[in-house]
């Protein structure tokens, strides 16, 4: 088991957690990790060295998805997961792509410090806090229009925002931003 590369959780009515997965000697080459249809209440990743790519979908119960510190994480997907509130992955420096799907009720999304994030795709959920600092490599077009609160500080390729926040704007270090519509430095937090 210590060569395992991919592990797939599928249909699994019963598991309510995923047992510890940073550390175990298990885990130390894993490379892909899916969960399907499990019972799961959260999903947490932490400093797994190799993996490159985690699918977390259909799962009704999970609140909270989680990974930090995977430094060969390039691609992250969260779909049809109804009570998803809080989706979390930080530190992931090669993270390419987040694309999060159907989940309703998803409420904050972080992904700071993701420094290659630049596809952030958003289909059917709609988080009303975005926090993604230090994502150097996003564009405007990445981010979704209506927002509560949004921090976007240290992404230093960001130019434009298509649509300010609601409540709060952060946008500290970023240099080359305007703002397509007029800024109400009420809401610029800077």
């Amino acid at each position: 088991l210590c060569e395992l590369r991919t592990l797939v959780v599928r249909d699994c009515a019963r598991l309510y957690h995923l047992p510890a997965l940073q550390g175990a000697a298990v885990a130390q080459k894993l490379r892909e990790l899916e969960v399907h249809g499990c019972a799961v209440h959260d999903v947490t990743l932490l400093g797994l060295p190799h993996l490159r790519r985690v699918s977390v979908s259909e799962c009704p119960g999970a609140a909270c998805v989680a990974t930090t510190e995977c430094r060969a994480l390039a691609c992250v997907r969260v779909s049809d997961c109804a009570k998803l509130e809080e989706l979390h992955v930080s530190a992931c420096a090669a993270l390419a792509r987040l694309r999060v799907e159907r989940c309703p009720r998803l409420r904050r999304l972080a992904a700071a410090g993701c420094a290659r994030l630049a596809q952030l795709e958003l289909a059917q959920a709609a988080p009303g806090i975005v926090n993604v600092s230090g994502c150097t490599e996003l564009s405007a077009d990445a981010l979704p229009e209506r927002l509560g609160s949004l921090d976007v500080s240290g992404c230093t390729q960001l130019t434009r925002l298509r649509a300010l926040p609601e409540k709060r704007l952060v946008a500290r270090g970023c240099t080359q931003l305007r703002a397509d519509a007029p800024l109400d430095i009420s809401v610029l937090d800077c």
